[in-house]
């Protein structure tokens, strides 16, 4: 029998000896009958409940890795701030003093460089493309004093450079050169390219 399981056994005694057949045996007492407690046995193991959808796709968050506490990324450190640098201005190597100084390079193309007759002539002249296929070269023959004695165009690239040539040699002769010492005109070329 099971008692709130906890199962009672009650043991049964042995037949009594009446002690009168000459056994030389006691008297019988009467004991009562005695329970004895047994541990519980182990509970069932439980039943699963879960089906086999939830178990794959326990299985595939183990897997990924996605039932695994997040990792937090660590901070970036404070960035630096930008510092532009600024380009380097251009200076020309020293020049050696030996006699009466020339129209240097370096001046001759710092005039240059503000100097906007090509852009104009592009302006001017209709159907002209600027798109850096054409150049045009000149020769400034250029005055002590800077100004320009003569200009001449020495090379046309296509159509395009033929048809700003008139209006280029006009403009050259506008640039103003720095003056210099020496005691002839100085005679430069350059390239343009539009």
């Amino acid at each position: 029998m099971t008692l709130s399981s906890v199962s009672l056994f009650v043991l049964s005694l042995l037949p009594a000896c009446s002690g009168c057949d000459g056994c030389g045996g006691s008297p019988e007492i009467e004991t009562p009958p005695v329970a004895v407690q047994r541990p519980a046995p182990p509970p069932p193991a439980p039943v699963e409940t879960s089906t086999v959808g939830e178990n794959s796709e326990e299985m595939m968050k183990t897997l990924l890795g996605l039932n695994q506490p997040a990792e937090v990324p660590p901070e970036p450190e404070a960035a630096r701030p930008l510092v532009r640098r600024r380009r380097p201005k251009y200076e020309p190597p020293e020049e050696i003093e030996e006699g009466p100084k020339g129209l240097s390079e370096h001046a001759f193309y710092a005039a240059l460089d503000t100097w906007g007759g090509v852009k104009r002539c592009i302006a001017k002249t209709p159907n002209v493309r600027k798109d850096g296929s054409s150049a045009i070269s000149v020769r400034f023959v250029v005055n002590q004093d800077g100004s320009v004695a003569e200009s001449r165009i020495l090379e046309k690239s296509n159509k395009h450079a033929e048809a700003i040539a008139p209006c280029v040699e006009i403009e050259a002769k506008r640039v103003r050169f720095p003056g210099f010492e020496e005691p002839k005109p100085a005679q430069k070329d350059a390239k343009f390219v539009f």
